[in-house]
């Protein structure tokens, strides 16, 4: 299918304590090789194909045949928890290189200075009255988990196919809050595209219009990667921003000396300052 693709024997993780990120595969050093940091790992239920992204580490006690994955991703493409066995498990999964142009590249880098934090949810199909808008809806836990509030805006992920491998595609947009009607209905809902056969899903539901599904490639419970938008939480800041700058250039001008150059490092210091109490601000909202 990929770049490099054979069928592994699943496995969980055990021990996750020396490991910061949330969503992660194990391969042996051979195998990893072979492979690259981020890759899809896809496997085949009921008929459709799931695919869903994944770190990867090394782990030389693993054969060949084998990858340890964590209970989210094994959930994302459908693994079930029934009959749970952390050494063995009856599904076998797809690996391939995932693809990350460098201009995304350089967008993680930047927005991880304010840190944020991924969560994995199922592509559904909106209500009627949200079809053909720039907006997705999904449950507040979720939004709180993430660490924004109703009506912020996400940037989704998704490893699109391109041509025999994958390429990471994204889509920024507004979320809003799910209510109870829109929630039962989901959940209730009798339409093979709201539901995945023979498997208790454990992910939360995130509803995304068709123009944010051909962007990012993906198709009905596919799972979605999604964090906060960075940048959209900078510029909602604004106002913060703007009055701790305004009250740092009234204290330097009242406080030190006068001068062309006194006022120019002035500014400086207290756009620098402005900066790291907004940083510190949207940080402290990740749970």
């Amino acid at each position: 299918m990929g770049d490099y693709q054979e069928m592994y024997n699943v496995v969980a993780t055990k021990n996750r304590s020396e490991f910061r990120d949330y969503y992660i595969c194990k391969v042996n050093k051979s195998n990893f090789s072979k492979l690259s940091r981020y890759i899809v790992i896809s496997r085949e239920h009921e008929g459709r194909m799931f695919r869903v992204i994944s770190k990867c580490f090394v782990d030389d006690a693993l054969g060949d045949e084998y990858v340890a994955m964590d209970q989210t991703l094994r959930s994302a493409i459908a693994i079930s928890r029934k009959n749970d066995d952390f050494d063995g498990f009856k599904e076998k999964v797809e690996l391939d290189i995932l693809h990350i142009p460098i201009k995304k590249r350089i967008s993680n880098v930047i927005a991880s200075i304010f840190s944020f934090r991924y969560i994995i949810l199922r592509y559904n199909r909106p209500i009627v009255a949200d079809c053909e808008k720039n907006i997705v809806r999904t449950n507040a836990d979720s939004l709180n988990i993430i660490g924004i509030n109703d009506q912020d805006t996400i940037v989704m992920e998704y490893a699109a196919q391109r041509g025999k491998g994958f390429e990471l595609k994204s889509c920024t947009v507004q979320c809003l809050l799910k209510n109870d009607m829109n929630e039962a209905d989901i959940k209730n809902n009798s339409q093979d595209y709201n539901n995945i056969e023979n498997h208790d899903d454990d992910l939360n539901v995130i509803q995304m219009d068709y123009d944010q599904r051909v962007i990012l490639g993906t198709g009905d419970l596919q799972p979605i990667y999604v964090r906060r938008d960075i940048y959209g939480l900078f510029l909602k800041q604004f106002r913060e921003f703007g009055l701790t700058f305004f009250i740092t250039i009234i204290a330097f001008l009242f406080g030190f000396g006068e001068g062309l150059f006194n006022y120019f490092l002035y500014i400086v210091l207290a756009f620098v300052i402005s900066i790291i109490f907004s940083i510190i601000n949207i940080r402290s909202t990740i749970k």
